[in-house]
C-alpha cells in the first residue's frame, strides 16, 4: 500500500522586512492537487491581515516554493492554513500552522575600550548595528546617553549617525567623578523602538604597588668565582618601572646577630632590570660553604615608597660533588671494579666533556702485623665520560687490610671510599621462634 504524504516545509517564524518563503511537496497520490494558501491574523492594533495564494497546480512527487510579501507586516498573531483537493477522487487535504511574529529587524552592540576606567581616563566605545542577515545595518535617529552611577546624565549624542553600520564616540572622564558603574544606552528611536545597554566601572586611582625579583643562581661553587644575578622591578598588575636599588649581600646564619654587609652595590633602574656579576672572593671575601643573603631595597620614583625583597643562596666550598659507587667488600688478588661519578652541585649535571679526575688506590694494614706496609699501590688520571662518570679497575694485593679509593677533581672537590677484604653475600642468621602459643609449668 503506498503511502500518502503532503508536506508543508517552511520557518516558524515571521520577520520583519523580510518575504515568507515556504514550500510544498506531496508523494503517493495518483492525481494533481490543486493547492491553496492563506496566511492571515490580526496585527498589533488590531486589524485583520490576510493574503491568499489559489490554485497552485501540484502533482505526486512534485515540489512548489512559493512565497508571501509580509515586509509590511506589523507585530501581532498569525496563522498559515494549507488546503488541497484531488478534483476526480473527491479526497481533501488541510493543516495550518501558528507563526511567531520577530519584530526584530536588526540588533545592536555596544563595546568600551576598557571595563574599568579612573578618573581623568577617556571613555572610548562603539556601537555596532546588524540586520536579522548578520549585514550591517545603519539606524536613524538614534540616541546614545551616558550616565554616571548616581544614574545622573553626563552626556546624551542625539541622531547618530552610523557609518556601515558602526558609531564610535569618546567621553573624557572629570578628575572627581562619581565613583561606581556607570551606563551608556543607546536608544532606538525607529518603530520597533528597543534601547540597548552596557556598563563599565569608575574606580578610584590606586598608585601601583612594586614587587622586586631577584633572580640567581640556588647554589654555586667557589671554583666557579663568579656568579650573575638580575633585579627586576615591576608592578604587580604588569609593567616596568623607574627608581633606585640598593643591592646587600649578607652572612645568613641562623645564629648569628652580624648585620654588616659583605658587599653592597647601587643601581638606577629605568624601565628595564639590571644585571651584574658577583666575584665569591673578591666582593664577598668568601672562601669556604655558606649561605648568603641577597636584600634589595627598592625606591620607586612613581609613588616614592620603597620595598624590600631578600633571597636566598648557598655557596658551596666546592662546584661539583663526587661519588665513589661499588661494593664495601673487594676481592684479594683479584681485579675489582668501581665507578667514580661527576655531578654538579648547582644542577646536578655532569661536567665539560673532556674533564678529568685523579684517582690514588692506598693500602692499609692492621696495627699488628708488622710484615705489612702502608702503600700507595695505584695512582692515575682518567677522563670522565659524557655522562660525568668513569669506571675505575684496580688489582687488589692480598697483604692489607682494608684499602682507601681516593678521587679527586684538580682545583675542586674530593672524595674518598673505605673498603675490606671479604664478600658481600650476606651469612645468614639463626632464626629462633616459640612452638607454643602459651607457656607452661611443669
Amino acid at each position: 500500500m503506498v503511502t500518502k504524504v503532503f508536506s508543508v516545509i517552511g520557518p516558524k517564524v515571521l520577520r520583519s522586512g523580510h518575504p515568507y518563503e515556504f514550500s510544498i511537496v506531496s508523494s503517493g497520490i495518483k492525481n494533481a492537487v490543486i493547492v491553496n494558501v492563506k496566511l492571515s491574523g490580526i496585527d498589533i492594533n488590531g486589524n485583520y491581515v490576510e493574503q491568499n495564494i489559489i490554485g497552485v497546480n501540484l502533482k505526486s512527487g512534485a515540489l512548489k516554493n512559493l512565497k508571501f510579501n509580509t515586509e509590511n507586516l506589523r507585530d501581532g498573531s498569525y496563522k498559515l492554513n494549507v488546503g488541497a483537493a484531488d478534483r476526480k477522487t473527491g479526497e481533501t487535504y488541510f493543516s495550518n500552522r501558528q507563526l511567531t511574529f520577530l519584530k526584530k529587524s536588526h540588533s545592536v552592540l555596544l563595546l568600551t575600550d576598557k571595563s574599568i576606567y579612573r578618573p581623568g581616563d577617556v571613555v572610548n566605545f562603539r556601537v555596532f548595528s546588524i540586520d536579522s542577515e548578520a549585514r550591517p545595518s545603519d539606524l536613524v535617529g538614534a540616541v546614545v546617553t551616558i550616565k554616571d552611577s548616581e544614574d545622573n546624565d553626563i552626556r546624551t549624542y542625539a541622531n547618530v549617525t552610523f557609518d556601515n553600520g558602526m558609531y564610535q564616540g569618546s567621553l573624557a572622564l572629570s578628575q572627581m567623578p562619581n565613583l561606581g558603574t556607570w551606563t551608556i544606552s543607546l536608544e532606538d528611536t525607529s518603530e520597533e523602538g528597543e534601547t540597548y545597554r552596557k556598563t563599565f566601572e569608575v574606580e578610584k586611582y590606586v598608585l601601583p604597588v612594586v614587587a622586586v625579583n631577584i633572580i640567581h643562581p640556588e647554589s654555586v661553587g667557589i671554583p666557579e668565582q663568579k656568579f650573575p644575578v638580575t633585579i627586576s622591578p615591576e608592578y604587580t598588575f604588569g609593567g616596568a618601572v623607574k627608581g633606585r636599588a640598593n643591592v646587600k649581600f649578607f652572612n645568613s646564619y641562623y645564629y648569628s646577630n652580624d648585620n654588616q654587609a659583605l658587599y653592597t652595590k647601587q643601581f638606577d633602574i629605568d624601565n628595564s632590570s639590571v644585571t651584574f656579576e658577583v666575584d665569591i672572593q673578591k666582593h664577598l671575601n668568601i672562601r669556604y660553604g655558606r649561605r648568603v643573603a641577597i636584600e634589595v631595597s627598592f625606591t620607586d620614583d612613581l609613588s616614592g615608597k620603597t620595598v624590600v625583597a631578600t633571597s636566598i643562596m648557598q655557596i658551596n666550598r666546592y662546584s661539583y660533588r663526587l661519588e665513589v659507587i661499588g661494593d664495601y667488600y673487594y676481592q684479594k688478588s683479584a681485579m675489582n671494579t668501581y665507578t667514580v661519578s661527576v655531578r654538579s652541585f648547582n644542577s646536578e649535571t655532569p661536567p665539560p666533556q673532556g674533564s678529568k679526575v685523579s684517582v690514588s688506590i692506598e693500602g692499609y694494614c692492621a696495627w699488628r702485623d708488622s710484615n705489612c706496609v702502608r702503600e700507595t699501590f695505584m695512582e692515575k688520571q682518567y677522563e670522565l665520560n659524557s655522562d660525568g662518570t668513569v669506571v675505575i679497575q684496580f688489582f687488589a694485593p692480598p697483604q692489607f687490610s682494608y684499602i682507601y679509593i681516593r678521587v679527586r677533581i684538580p682545583n675542586d672537590a674530593s672524595s674518598s671510599k673505605y673498603i675490606r677484604p671479604g664478600s658481600s653475600v650476606s651469612i645468614p642468621r639463626w632464626r629462633i621462634s616459640s612452638l607454643t602459643k602459651k607457656y607452661e609449668n611443669f
